[in-house]
């Protein structure tokens, strides 16, 4: 559930920080989604690599957690 809640809080964040930039809409949704994922694999490598369990489940929830945050922005947006 953290990385759910973490990945879309993630999302929201960047993606308003790059409207504020004068980025587009779709743009920062696409650079907020993206970036997000990467992290989440990034972090899943990182604790692979460090001995601990590589969980496929972590990036499922990840990726949702991404989704959700990207369908508040195009529904509330």
């Amino acid at each position: 559930m953290l990385h759910f809640e973490t990945c879309c809080l993630i999302v929201l964040f960047v993606c308003l920080a790059c409207m504020k930039l004068g980025m587009g809409q779709g743009h920062a949704v696409w650079c907020s989604w993206m970036l997000t994922l990467v992290i989440g694999i990034l972090k899943e490598v990182y604790d692979a690599k460090h001995g601990e369990y590589f969980d496929g489940e972590d990036i499922k929830a990840d990726a949702l957690g991404a989704f959700a945050g990207v369908l508040i922005i195009v529904i509330f947006g």
